[in-house]
């Protein structure tokens, strides 16, 4: 189907009273009507159901989310958010005595506490600063007793996307293993992890791959899962015969083969149903088609925005970018609000003196909605 039909048919289901132009707020991104309906129906029909896990795999197959990434299913575990899953590989890597963590300061809290908490280890973290991610000064933080590196795909900030297969090389050269926050790029970018060399990865559904709260997923490389021992354990994180008579070994912790052995209890499936629909409609598009729209409207919104006179923090260059842009502004906690007041959904994202006004166009936005942007911000700006 023409990427002109995908668009029109998913703007169908989004209520048009919002502009919609930004994906990346739980708050304001607009839901898709038939995702919504998807949920409820599970309220109305199969509320007291005890067979969830079951209900989750039909509503949202692991094999989709590998084919999503480039992985495959046993490499999968569901998760309610990234957190989670960042939370499990953190603490899983078995540390040795004197092992250093490599960090990036711009990089999510989401994907700093759960490793700066290793410290208590008496791991040692090591710090890239700046902007971007420049290889050459990574390269010297990473020795032969790096035991991880943690970084996004997409950072929230700016929206600069290393070179992960790079990454992966300097790492892997040493012996360490590179962990992945998709949280930014998943369903915009696409993602190869046997390709980009990514060890795990963690990811939430609910912003560009356009699904609930609620839900997300861990990805571990299949000859990491046993190395990779969670310290944490549920009884869906044992071997059990399921429903309906759920026998175990209550005298052995035999963990699951995959990476099942990951999710502890149960979690709802109520919001992987209206996720597994959206990334069945993502799918049906081809994220590469979605990658290439993007990156097409960023580079609309990037020129817009300095013939106005702002200054675009984000790259350039699209190979290095994601769906984020970013454009320093002076008071640009008031502009963002009355921009959102008009309809039209930014946030404020700084760190240090880096940030400014995030935008984030999806794929089915338009090139209209993306001229009503800059119009009304130059409305906004004018005189200031």
């Amino acid at each position: 189907m023409a990427i002109q039909e995908e668009i029109t048919k998913f703007r169908r289901e989004i209520p048009l009273t919002r502009l919609g132009i930004f994906m990346n707020h739980a708050e304001t991104s607009p839901m898709l009507r038939s995702v919504a309906q998807c949920m409820s129906s599970y309220l109305r029909e199969n509320f007291q159901a005890l067979e969830t896990s079951r209900f989750i795999e039909q509503g949202c197959p692991r094999s989709l989310i590998a084919k999503l990434i480039g992985g495959t299913s046993n490499e999968i575990c569901y998760t309610p958010n990234t957190s989670y899953g960042i939370n499990v590989a953190a603490n899983s890597i078995p540390f040795k005595r004197g092992a250093n963590i490599v960090l990036w300061e711009l990089e999510f809290p989401g994907n700093l506490y759960p490793w700066l908490n290793q410290r208590s280890k008496g791991i040692q973290i090591r710090w890239c600063h700046g902007p971007r991610l420049d290889v050459s000064k990574f390269e010297k933080l990473v020795d032969d007793r790096t035991a991880a590196v943690a970084i996004s795909h997409v950072n929230w900030i700016n929206g600069f996307r290393p070179d992960l297969k790079q990454v992966s090389e300097i790492v892997h050269k040493h012996g360490g293993l590179l962990f992945v926050d998709a949280a930014q790029s998943a369903g915009a970018i696409s993602i190869h992890v046997k390709q980009m060399g990514i060890d795990a990865l963690a990811c939430a559904f609910y912003k560009w791959l356009l699904g609930p709260s609620g839900a997300g997923f861990l990805y571990v490389r299949e000859d990491l899962i046993e190395e990779l021992a969670s310290p944490f354990i549920g009884f869906n994180a044992v071997k059990n015969t399921g429903p309906p008579f759920c026998s175990f070994n209550p005298k052995a912790i035999d963990l699951q083969d995959g990476a099942n052995r990951y999710l502890l209890g149960s979690i709802s499936p109520i919001p992987f149903l209206g996720a597994g629909l959206s990334l069945k409609m993502l799918l049906n598009v081809g994220i590469d088609t979605v990658e290439r729209r993007i990156l097409y409207l960023t580079d609309v919104m990037i020129e817009g925005l300095e013939s106005l006179g702002f200054d675009v923090i984000s790259p350039r260059e699209q190979r290095a970018r994601g769906g984020i842009v970013t454009f320093n502004v002076e008071d640009a906690a008031s502009i963002s609000q009355m921009l959102i007041r008009k309809r039209i959904w930014v946030s404020v994202r700084r760190h240090k003196n880096i940030g400014g006004i995030r935008v984030s166009p999806h794929f089915y936005n338009t090139e209209a909605e993306i001229d009503k942007f800059l119009a009304t911000l130059r409305e906004i700006s004018k005189g200031r």
